[in-house]
């Protein structure tokens, strides 16, 4: 009977063992996995921008008179925060509100959006500021009716992409790009480059090149292969900065950058609620990055 009793007790611990090991198994396969793919991401764009002109973005320290604010992934890391915008770009607007004339987010402004959200968002700023969104994966959806709706029903949907405005001496066009999976239909392009500026921005959720593919938060709505920076600077005939806001929602991503290719200058540039968070400021027709 004692010889039972040892036996039984003896699988009892073979099969505790067995349970605790899968699952610590199991911990360190995803562990690994997800190591190897941010390794993955970080090298790929180091090689991938290795032969891509680098540029750099003046820093300013405090929001002047009549400024626009350029904000990308306004509601942070998808596990910090995420119900909301951030609380301290909240601050920041509250507290510079006499300065700001504009806003534009450039998608994901909510991670979950509702109707209530969209209209707080435009009951809590002041009505002086006007703003402007370029709907992310997150605001519309991919392929999502119901998320589509609540967007154009709210105070900011009421727009047929693409469209443009002017801030100054700067022409600003404004595109949902997750409704054209990425890619820059031709007719934004035909919009911009029937502009007789000498100073042109286009804002959008998400990037426009292959180049710098692997600094994207996501990669939902991808559905065919971007083109690479030279092929993308052959469809302008004039000089555009792009500006795109899907990075920075995690610590191995760059809250910014700024590649140049011969007349295309484009600028990544979104929020993750962690250190080193940047937005973008447009004044006097010039771009700034403001730390937070």
């Amino acid at each position: 009977m004692k010889k039972i009793k040892y036996i039984y007790l003896f699988f009892l611990i073979l099969i505790f063992f067995s349970f605790f090991n899968r699952k610590f198994i199991l911990k360190k396969f995803f562990t690994t996995k997800e190591n190897l793919s941010i390794m993955y991401r970080v090298g790929g764009n180091f090689l991938k921008t290795i032969n891509i002109e680098k540029c750099d973005i003046d820093e300013i320290f405090l929001i002047p008179p009549n400024s626009t604010l350029i904000i990308g992934h306004a509601y942070g890391n998808p596990g910090n925060n995420s119900d909301n915008i951030q609380k301290n770009i909240y601050n920041l607007i509250s507290e510079n509100q006499s300065n700001i004339n504009n806003i534009i987010f450039s998608g994901d402004v909510f991670s979950q959006p509702t109707e209530k959200k969209w209209l707080n968002l435009r009951k809590k700023i002041n009505k002086e500021i006007n703003i402007h969104i370029t709907p992310g994966n997150h605001d519309i959806g991919i392929d999502s009716n119901l998320k589509k709706k609540i967007f154009e029903n709210s105070p900011f949907g009421r727009k047929d992409y693409p469209y443009s405005i002017f801030i100054n001496k700067t022409h600003i066009f404004l595109e949902d790009s997750t409704s054209s999976n990425w890619l820059i239909n031709s007719k934004t392009k035909s919009l911009i480059n029937k502009s007789k500026s000498n100073n042109n921005i286009l804002i959008r959720h998400n990037i426009p090149i292959r180049e710098l593919q692997l600094s994207s938060n996501g990669f939902e709505g991808l559905k065919s292969k971007l083109p690479d920076a030279n092929k993308l600077s052959k469809s302008f005939n004039k000089p555009l900065t792009i500006i795109s806001g899907d990075t920075g929602a995690f610590s191995f991503l760059p809250r910014i950058t700024c590649v140049r290719n011969e007349k295309l200058k484009i600028i990544l540039n979104g929020v993750g609620n962690i250190g080193g968070d940047v937005i973008l400021l447009l004044n006097k027709d010039s771009i700034f990055k403001y730390s937070l």
